[in-house]
């Protein structure tokens, strides 16, 4: 049902292009390896270690997916209201709950790739065993959810707000 949506295609194909994406990997994999690393050298204890660094890597991409993703979302409405093209995909005979979860899955979709790497930096501690992977599992739903969450606030506030500036 997703990958058939045109407007989730269209946002995926405009903004996860191989180089943005390249980019957007190793910006992720070097924030939050350079976490890891200033940890290890920090502190010599690896139980607080992993507990720590699992903590602010969920923190990390609990503040990606809410601010970056915001962001993303609600300037794809904005740009698309500037561009007089807003009112005319609401007239598209795709209805209204398929645009909206193409435009709530495809515009953040850089945040996401960013969320994804931090999951598999955040599954570091259960790979030491310090960290449950049920706690990785639940943690994982949480900023999932919270990011749908905040980006489908920003999505309705911006498509109701009527000018930009």
């Amino acid at each position: 049902m997703l990958f058939d949506n045109p407007e989730f295609v269209r946002l995926v194909r405009t903004k996860l292009r191989g180089k943005s994406v390249i980019i957007l990997g190793v910006s992720s994999a070097a924030i939050f390896g350079g976490l890891l690393a200033i940890l290890q050298y920090g502190i010599n204890q690896h139980n607080d270690l992993y507990t720590g660094y699992f903590f602010a890597t969920v923190g990390i991409q609990c503040g990606l997916g809410s601010l970056y993703a915001l962001m993303l979302a609600s300037q794809n409405i904005t740009m698309e209201k500037e561009k007089n093209t807003y009112d005319f995909q609401r007239l598209v005979a795709m209805g209204p709950w398929r645009l909206g979860l193409g435009k709530l899955m495809g515009a953040a979709c850089e945040a996401y790739v960013g969320i994804g790497v931090g999951a598999f930096f955040a599954f570091v501690p259960v790979m030491a065993g310090v960290i449950p992977s049920l706690v990785w599992l639940k943690a994982q739903i949480v900023v999932v959810v919270f990011t749908f969450v905040v980006t489908s606030f920003g999505l309705m506030a911006s498509s109701i707000v009527a000018k930009t500036a």
